[in-house]
């Protein structure tokens, strides 16, 4: 069976391309990069083929 995630975050340590927000520091974000690759790696063993990416709040 397959099997969407509604709701994943992704995000990454290239805080000149992608601030961060007031208030959100780098190393306050662990780990300090989760690509949608990593999550596509991960969910192959839970039968999820697709996902839904959400954008992180630490961005600004």
């Amino acid at each position: 069976m397959n099997y969407i995630d509604a709701h994943v975050n992704v995000w990454t340590d290239d805080f000149g391309q992608y601030p961060l927000a007031d208030g959100f520091s780098p190393d306050a974000i662990k780990p300090p990069i989760f690509y949608p690759e990593d999550i596509i790696g991960h969910g192959k063993n839970s039968g999820v083929d697709r996902v839904v990416l959400v954008q992180m709040n630490h961005y600004g």
